[in-house]
């Protein structure tokens, strides 16, 4: 049986509406929810109707862990409810790693689902860091949840293994430190770049001066920038070009900073501040590939965006500025995400302070 109500979030894909369905399997006692996109609410609950016709063989009940079932199962689950490629790719390649790889030669003693365990998650953990991906894990545990979420639909595994699963939480993200240039690093850097793509050396100088993250300052369009006669004096990140979902209003310009503004806010780009030679928004991608290769040859550090930002919120922190003021610039609204995230310690900073406690 079924109960479909409109969802809130309007016209699909297809110019269809979009309906969430409630459907309840009398063989698991359980409900579960599922979209679809119909014209009419009729067409809607037959289409469900209709699928759970098809997947009635994959209800069939089953405590294995063969990892060929698994994935022709978790790929003909997503293909019925129109995931994207992509989608069924990631999710095939979580199965083969977990049931292909990480049982058979960590743990070839489990052969039913229901043996596995927390203690099993804590150890494919383990795993994933000694095969390298040290930055996968969170990720994995994203893909596990919905794949052992659909098995338990379908009744392949038990709730138990599910709130195992949902219980275990990667640990806490280690805090980097970064890498902090001083200002002859950041003369250098810039130098190199501005000779070479004076559209990155403008991104680049823009955030060591302010410190916005490089998908906002690839986003800044001309028509947000308000002047006063030639001087700008505001820009406006709008809410949907930002992390931090508020419209910001920067208004933090100097003479150097009004200037290299000025030569990109007048030249030949129509659209946006920091455009590329055609004219379009820089992919923020390309413009870490080249940061990382250019600071490497000229610095001998590789370097992201974040070390950027970093470099100039500790210098905004050191100079004694206070925590609104470095907001203003830095367009956060939480100072405590300023110095737990982006300030790091500096040889400067500890010599000054440690020479204000001398007596």
């Amino acid at each position: 049986m079924s109960n479909i109500t409109v969802s809130k979030r309007g016209k699909g894909k297809e110019k269809k509406w979009k309906w969430q369905l409630k459907i309840y399997l009398p063989e698991t006692k359980k409900f579960f929810y599922e979209t679809i996109e119909a014209d009419r609410k009729e067409d809607a609950r037959a289409i469900a109707d209709e699928k759970l016709k098809l997947n009635q063989p994959m209800k069939v009940k089953s405590d294995s862990v063969s990892s060929q079932a698994i994935e022709d199962f978790i790929t003909a689950d997503l293909t019925s409810d129109d995931a994207a490629p992509n989608t069924v790719e990631r999710y095939v390649g979580t199965v083969r790693t977990f049931f292909g790889r990480f049982l058979p030669e960590k743990h070839s003693e489990i052969t039913k689902m229901s043996a596995i365990t927390s203690d099993v998650f804590g150890d494919y953990k383990d795993y994933i860091v000694l095969v390298g991906r040290t930055k996968g894990w969170s990720a994995e545990i994203r893909i596990l949840k919905p794949i052992f979420s659909r098995l338990l639909r379908r009744n392949r595994c038990t709730e138990d293994v599910y709130k195992e699963l949902k219980k275990f939480k990667s640990p806490k993200q280690v805090r980097k430190e970064g890498i902090i240039l001083n200002k002859t690093e950041k003369k250098l850097l810039c130098n190199a770049i501005k000779s070479d793509r004076l559209d990155y050396w403008g991104i680049t100088y823009f955030i060591l001066r302010n410190a916005w993250r490089i998908d906002e300052v690839c986003k800044i369009l001309k028509d947000n920038i308000k002047t006063n006669g030639f001087k700008p004096i505001e820009i406006v990140s709008k809410v949907v070009d930002r992390k931090i979902k508020y419209d910001f209003h920067f208004k933090a310009f100097d003479d150097d900073l009004t200037n290299v503004v000025k030569q990109f806010l007048y030249n030949d780009r129509k659209i946006y501040l920091f455009a590329n030679s055609n004219n379009k928004k820089h992919n923020y991608r390309h413009y870490e590939e080249y940061l990382a290769k250019v600071s490497q040859q000229v610095l001998g550090k590789r370097l992201t965006p974040t070390d950027l930002r970093k470099t100039c919120i500790t210098e905004l922190v050191a100079s004694g500025a206070t925590p609104n003021d470095i907001m203003a610039i830095t367009g956060h609204r939480d100072y405590e995400t300023v110095i737990s995230f982006y300030s790091s310690s500096t040889v400067e900073g500890t010599t000054k302070g440690l020479e204000a406690t001398r007596f």
